[in-house]
């Protein structure tokens, strides 16, 4: 059983965490999205009018899909903290790119979600 952290828990760990890692993961505690859907979001499925982000990919092992079944197309309301995140994250990956979050030391799209697990 997956035991969330608790508000307490997450404000430690974002104060913990370096500037240029932080928006990333605001987003991700924000949204729960699954590593490789993090992964694979584009900015062109952001709508800032709805705050809303649209998944339709994910990424394994370092290729771009779609998601497995078409039940797992959805769009996930974005909340103020995860907007935030999205607008800290804009001057580092938009002009690089579609892809949303980046590795910040190479400032190149992660290849896998253990890359991920390993600098979090």
């Amino acid at each position: 059983m997956v035991t969330p952290f608790t508000a307490a828990e997450r404000e430690a760990i974002l104060k913990a965490c370096r500037p240029d890692k932080r928006p990333m993961l605001q987003f991700w505690f924000e949204t729960g999205l699954r590593p490789g859907e993090l992964q694979a979001l584009q900015w062109s499925h952001i709508d800032w009018e709805q705050a809303i982000a649209r998944i339709e990919l994910n990424q394994v092992a370092g290729v771009i899909k779609g998601l497995k079944t078409a039940a797992g197309i959805r769009d996930v309301e974005l909340s103020a903290e995860a907007l935030a995140a999205l607008r800290a994250q804009c001057p580092i990956s938009e002009l690089k790119g579609e892809r949303i979050w980046l590795n910040p030391r190479t400032v190149e799209s992660w290849s896998t979600d253990a890359q991920i697990r390993k600098t979090f």
